[in-house]
């Protein structure tokens, strides 16, 4: 194991290393950094909102208010004319987006008649 991947193992350590080690630990982190080449393309990380629509199930409509209501990640193409969306932000939104149970559901429901009554 070198230097690098042990710091990495041990992130909550407190220790202390001279500068030539310092220096051996950045340019192995250097080294391992992706260069352009390796890095995939804008054009596979991003959707558009067909392909948004076809991979999450949400009709094209949904998404479109979902984006209306600021519910969604989304961006704007450079001359702002289409929607993107980004592979990575979608994965996150959709593990934190889990539909709420029926209970819940009954629960937010009778909330918000028991508030209307109260008015």
């Amino acid at each position: 194991m070198n230097l690098y991947d042990l710091l990495q193992s041990q992130k909550d350590l407190n220790i202390t290393i001279n500068a030539g080690q310092l220096i051996e630990v950045i340019d192995y982190a250097v080294s391992r950094r992706e260069t352009p080449q390796q890095r995939p393309t804008a054009k596979k990380n991003t959707y558009g909102i067909k392909e948004l629509a076809e991979r999450t199930g949400y009709s094209v409509a949904t998404i479109y208010s979902k984006v209306h209501k600021r519910k969604i990640p989304f961006h704007k193409s450079p001359n702002g004319s289409k929607l993107m969306f980004y592979e990575r932000e979608i994965m996150e939104w959709l593990e934190g987006n889990i539909p709420p149970t029926p209970a819940e559901v009954a629960e937010e429901k009778l909330r918000k008649f028991s508030e209307r009554r109260a008015k």
